[in-house]
């Protein structure tokens, strides 16, 4: 059993630094076909696979495949496992939907997470989440909002 578990482990690293050579030969839909062989054929834990679904929504995003890239980021809020990089996802998340315009869609998620970080004692997260509401504000070239939102957030 331990001999089976260090071989998988052992492939799944030759598996994961194959998909790493890909991406620095900027060959980014292999890399993307390897990391999502690694979801399906492997047994992750959630640290693993959030970096996995992370590593896919920013190849996503940086082909301008938009949708996927949220989709996959969405994935990865599921296996956050503390507030940073649950604030992390989500600001990916909300990057997404900036840039496919929905500016709207970003700011009710921000915050919604504000109300959570707040909830749970968590002011750098409250921090984090209004400081990019103001971003958003600015963005959609509303000042005023902008510059109350990142008052509030301080």
């Amino acid at each position: 059993q331990d001999v089976i578990q260090s071989q998988n482990r052992q492939t799944l690293q030759a598996v994961m630094d194959e998909a790493d050579r890909h991406i620095e030969n900027s060959e980014i839909e292999s890399a993307i076909h390897k990391y999502l062989s690694v979801l399906s054929n492997y047994e992750l834990d959630s640290v693993k696979r959030r970096d996995i679904y992370s590593r896919l929504s920013r190849l996503y995003e940086g082909s301008g495949n938009y949708e996927l890239a949220i989709t996959m980021q969405l994935n990865a809020v599921n296996f956050a496992t503390d507030s940073v990089t649950l604030m992390n996802e989500l600001a990916g998340i909300c990057n997404g939907y900036i840039m496919l315009g929905d500016y709207e869609k970003a700011k009710n998620i921000l915050e919604n997470a504000t109300i959570f970080f707040e909830s749970k004692g968590m002011p750098f997260q409250v921090v984090m989440a209004m400081g990019r509401i103001a971003l958003i504000y600015s963005n959609l070239g509303q000042y005023y909002k902008s510059i109350e939102t990142g008052k509030a957030a301080t």
